[in-house]
């Protein structure tokens, strides 16, 4: 079974799954990050698709191996994913069993069988969107503050690898600076008065964000937060 766990190793975060259930989405592109046999962790980026209501999708790892998920099912929460492999005559399955968390995250555990379904080896598994795929383009926010929603749009473009944006509100139109995309997550600030609201948010659905703005008065004093989402 050495052979076996070789393709383990080259493939095993390569894996997941996704469907719409009700308003639950994991359509898009993730990172993967699994734990390997001997406590290695390996990435990938997976990329899933769906079609006149059928899911499919590829997995592509660190060293560019692209592999197509052969079975996805999906029950509004549970993920279960599988992959058939046949290598040097030896046959199995690799496969992710992992939960959609209310934070937009898959977690669970990857497992690779052998042709009579006996597991041989698991570990941890978990994967977060690609947010750079969807954000740029205009996105309607809504801040939660103790005078009520305060609901503006932002707009996010990108020259090379460089993002930049505005805020649109009733006051007009501000600059974002230091508008950061890493993997799922999104932050940026914006001048308000005589300080600063600065945003950190996380991608928890296809085309939605969600996270919390602080206020920071010009001694870099807290002075106020909130709930802060945004949807496209």
């Amino acid at each position: 079974m050495t052979r076996l766990l070789v393709a383990v190793c080259s493939v095993l975060v390569g894996l997941a799954a996704s469907a719409d259930h009700h308003k639950a989405s994991v359509v898009g592109v993730w990172h993967g990050v699994g734990v390997g046999p001997n406590g290695d962790e390996s990435a990938s980026t997976m990329t899933i698709t769906k079609k006149e209501g059928k899911l499919s999708g590829k997995s592509v790892n660190e060293q560019g191996d692209e592999r197509i998920l052969d079975r996805i099912k999906f029950d509004g929460k549970l993920f279960h994913v599988e992959i058939d492999i046949d290598q040097n005559g030896q046959s199995g399955v690799l496969g992710v069993k992992a939960k959609l968390g209310s934070n937009g995250e898959l977690k669970g555990n990857w497992f690779a069988n052998d042709d009579s379904g006996t597991e041989l080896y698991s570990g941890e598994w978990g994967a977060v969107r690609n947010l750079s795929k969807v954000v740029v383009g205009s996105w309607n926010v809504v801040a939660v503050t103790d005078d009520g929603d305060n609901e503006h749009t932002i707009s996010i473009t990108k020259e090379g690898y460089r993002y930049t944006g505005t805020v649109e509100g009733e006051a007009g139109s501000l600059d974002l600076e230091n508008l950061r995309v890493k993997k799922n997550k999104l932050s940026f600030e914006f001048a308000y008065g005589d300080g600063t609201v600065k945003v950190a948010a996380a991608q928890t659905g296809p085309t939605k964000l969600a996270g919390e703005w602080t206020y920071f008065d010009s001694s870099d004093q807290d002075l106020g937060s909130g709930k802060w989402t945004a949807n496209k």
